[in-house]
């Protein structure tokens, strides 16, 4: 049996969240808070296997709540406003979040992504203090999404990703992670992070491109000698890019 509880300062919210996980007849419930003080407790004491936390409660956020915590051996779902909170910084550090007001939808593809994924490892404070970097503007890094764990990369080190189908291929200096999310996914994630789609199965960091080919297709070269095809589409945002 899954253990999950809710914090979260909206009644009604806990209402909508407890009827629809009862469709899930191996999640129980176990309990709700609305403060942060009230959290740490209910999260000290109680036998937890996933949290649904609204982002801002009584008496600040809960990653105030969580940030008290000596360890974190449950999952996280948070609950969040666009307004409030970078969502890209939720992506980029693959941590799941539904958007308010809650669907139906958002709500089944979040608790069906934990119940896929429960398995694979990483510490979930490595998450959580790569969102706070991110948020703080330190040196940005990607958790990438495998078949089996969660690995972390600076972007920079990102050289190009390729499209697989329904996966995505990330050439990281030597090694090449096969990510289970598809590169249109990414391409909405990097756009504005010195990442650009150069062809329906490529995109890639400008930082790494070595040299642009003369002739007819365009191909680009990249620092570790890779070279990619340009589309006629894209070749003109490359160049605006690069402002050539």
């Amino acid at each position: 049996m899954i253990n999950y509880v809710i914090l979260e300062d909206d009644k009604n919210t806990v209402l909508v969240l407890r009827q629809f996980l009862e469709s899930y007849k191996n999640l129980h419930y176990n309990g709700f808070s609305t403060s942060v003080d009230d959290s740490i407790k209910l999260l000290s004491e109680k036998e937890i296997d996933l949290c649904l936390a609204d982002v801002r409660i009584v008496g600040g956020t809960t990653f105030d709540v969580f940030s008290r915590l000596n360890e974190i051996n449950f999952q996280i779902i948070f609950i969040t406003a666009y307004e409030e909170y970078a969502l890209k910084a939720f992506k980029l550090s693959a941590i799941d979040y539904i958007l308010k007001p809650i669907s139906e939808e958002e709500l089944k593809h979040a608790i069906d992504n934990y119940l896929n994924n429960r398995y694979q490892s990483i510490d979930i404070k490595k998450r959580l203090n790569h969102f706070s970097d991110i948020q703080t503007q330190k040196e940005k890094k990607i958790v990438i999404t495998t078949k089996d764990e969660y690995v972390i990369f600076p972007l920079k080190d990102i050289s190009f990703l390729e499209s697989e189908g329904c996966y995505t291929k990330f050439y990281i200096k030597k090694d090449i992670i096969i990510s289970s999310k598809p590169l249109g996914f990414y391409d909405q994630l990097l756009n504005d992070l010195n990442f650009l789609r150069i062809h329906h199965k490529y995109m890639v960091n400008i930082e790494h491109i070595k040299s642009i080919l003369k002739g007819t297709p365009v191909f680009i070269k990249l620092i570790d000698d890779n070279i990619l095809p340009v589309s006629k589409y894209s070749k003109t945002e490359l160049l605006k890019f690069l402002s050539i």
